[in-house]
């Protein structure tokens, strides 16, 4: 599968992403800008995720959250934004004829909200009411400790809402000063695909920013990593405990990603994944136990979750660290690896069938590295992967000192001090 497309950036640094077919009636745009969580001050952590959601309260145009959304929905359409840890992004599908007015919006909500003070602390609200509900889920609330101790004091290991505290504290001028900073020509990619007219497109996007302004500015904020084995663990009213455990892993950046991925699948993507036939099939232990990997520009992590009755907490963790030496120790053959590979490249071309997901495949890939790998190449990178290669990266990460684990529990549960397991 080849997906065609161009690119061009505009005059001020723009950059655009265009991937035309005409056997849609869809379109779908993503105004992706190169600012998360990791890029905040502590005090005002949260500031990405809250002018997010600012943008969408109004614009001298278009003055009610009513009108921005309308644009979009009333043509059968979806409008909806993200916040991560390194990126931002606006998008919508919509129908091919509304792609010119579609982009009309977006740059009307990027370079004209209205910023009310009382929007501001009403959505305030909001963002704190979201912050309350991941704390209570269990899961969530695993997985945020675990980025905390993974990346101990750095940025990356915040959760990207931030804290109550920090967005009470964000007020109408930290949010101009971070527009300044962050929502800068330089720092955004529009990709859009579907059913368009490239030139109508491109005309549109430089008609309507055309006095965006571009003023580059440093905004790395590297990690640099610990190492070191690291722990914790929480009560709440719950019935099992739910575990995170997981290993720093290569980056996005890096061509080890592709047997990474292998590895993830091997272990724990699917029904038919190690983990999940022993500890689930073979011995009842788990109802779901997983994995993923999270992969940034400059650093990544390898993870795996379970809900598990606390008396065989210990138990789970042991056959999870008894499949991965099983795989630093060429466990895995060509048939496994090939049926990884197969499971890979698959669920990457179905992912693949709709204008919104090219759409956020082509954005994300340039904003976070400048440039994009074309899917046959992503295919052909999964395909070479060696079984060399598997047991080289298991050996490198799957060590003690790149391990953390992260434990929600039950109230008077007993506290496991896994400093001493052997890995």
């Amino acid at each position: 599968m080849d997906i065609d497309f161009s690119e061009i950036t505009l005059d001020n640094n723009i950059r655009i992403v265009l991937s035309e077919f005409s056997t849609t009636n869809a379109v779908a745009a993503n105004f992706i800008f190169g600012v998360g969580s990791r890029y905040e001050d502590d005090e005002f952590a949260g500031a990405s995720h809250l002018f997010e959601h600012m943008l969408f309260k109004g614009t001298k145009k278009r003055p009610s959250p009513k009108q921005i959304s309308s644009v979009i929905e009333n043509t059968g359409g979806v409008i909806n934004a993200f916040t991560d840890k390194e990126i931002t992004g606006y998008w919508a599908n919509f129908p091919k004829e509304n792609t010119l007015e579609s982009i009309d919006l977006f740059s009307d909500i990027i370079q004209n909200s209205l910023m009310k003070e009382n929007d501001l602390n009403l959505e305030k609200n909001v963002v704190i009411e979201e912050i309350k509900s991941s704390l209570d889920n269990p899961y969530s609330l695993c997985n945020l400790n675990f980025e905390k101790i993974n990346w101990k004091n750095h940025s990356m290991g915040r959760d990207i809402a931030g804290s109550e505290k920090s967005v009470r504290s964000i007020s109408l001028s930290y949010l101009d000063t971070f527009f300044k900073k962050f929502y800068t020509p330089d720092n955004l990619v529009v990709s859009i695909s579907g059913n368009i007219d490239k030139n109508k497109v491109i005309d549109q996007i430089n008609n309507n920013f055309i006095n965006f302004k571009s003023i580059k500015k440093n905004i790395d904020n590297p990690v640099k990593e610990i190492l070191g084995f690291d722990q914790i663990s929480v009560d709440k009213e719950m019935e099992q405990s739910v575990i995170t455990l997981g290993f720093k892993s290569p980056s996005y950046m890096d061509e080890k990603k592709y047997a990474l991925s292998l590895i993830s699948i091997i272990l724990g993507e699917s029904m038919s994944s190690r983990l999940f036939e022993e500890i689930r099939e073979n011995r009842g232990l788990v109802y779901d136990i997983h994995s993923s990997i999270n992969l940034h520009s400059d650093t990544g992590v390898i993870y795996f979750e379970a809900g598990v009755d606390d008396k065989n907490l210990f138990e789970v963790i042991k056959l999870i660290f008894a499949e991965l030496d099983k795989i630093k120790n060429s466990n895995v053959d060509e048939i496994e690896l090939n049926t990884a590979k197969k499971l890979a490249t698959g669920r990457l071309l179905l992912r693949l069938e709709n204008s919104r997901a090219i759409s956020g495949y082509l954005g994300s890939q340039k904003i976070v590295s400048n440039k994009i790998t074309d899917v046959e190449e992503v295919i052909q990178k999964i395909n070479n992967v060696s079984l060399y290669e598997i047991t080289s990266l298991a050996k490198e990460i799957f060590i003690k000192e790149k391990l953390c684990i992260s434990k929600v529990g039950p109230k008077n549960s007993k506290f496991i001090d896994f400093s001493n397991i052997s890995l």
